[in-house]
């Protein structure tokens, strides 16, 4: 709202310089444009656990400084009809990504271990439940004693991921689970 309204404001700032002074009503249009580029590109990033985040946040800040634009040149329908779109975009596209990955048989989870001695013994008890281990990777935590665990991992029978959370999470030595 905030990146939209600025936009707005830039935008008629543009057209009255234009028709006061002469020159291009498009050069802070394309500051905008360009800015708010850098700001969301400054929103992505690469988490610990080597996923990206922050892409539909950088998408979001510049389709609202757009729709700012837009407003401000008086195509009020078309911003109108940009914010309907994304909003009917953006609600789908949440329900199709948790239809899929729900279903999906194959998952990556990050987990704390109390001990790094529990890292074998979970390692087995995964494998009794009949899941897969395809990749893991270890890394320290905060604790002294605990280890980080991030697997991939596959599963045949027909379980949701919550449920493969559940009962991964009833092992004993898990401290910390998260799918992602």
């Amino acid at each position: 709202m905030l990146v939209s309204i600025g936009a707005t404001l830039v935008m008629i700032t543009g057209e009255f310089l234009a028709k006061s002074f002469g020159g291009d009503v498009a050069r802070l249009g394309a500051q905008v444009i360009s800015g708010i580029g850098f700001i969301g590109a400054g929103t992505i990033m690469m988490t610990g656990h080597q996923q990206i985040k922050g892409l539909t946040t950088a998408a979001g800040l510049w389709a609202a400084a757009c729709m700012g634009l837009a407003v401000g040149a008086g195509l009020y329908f078309a911003a109108f009809m940009t914010f309907v779109l994304l909003a009917l975009v953006m609600m789908l596209a949440d329900r199709l990504q948790g239809k899929f990955i729900s279903r999906s048989k194959r998952m990556r989870v990050y987990i704390i271990l109390d001990k790094f001695e529990c890292l074998h013994a979970f390692l087995n008890y995964v494998r009794r439940h009949e899941i897969s281990v395809d990749d893991f990777h270890l890394s320290s935590t905060d604790s002294r004693e605990g280890i980080g665990v991030t697997c991939e991992l596959g599963f045949k029978e027909k379980r949701t991921h919550a449920q493969v959370i559940e009962l991964l999470s009833q092992f004993e030595g898990v401290a910390f689970l998260e799918e992602f």
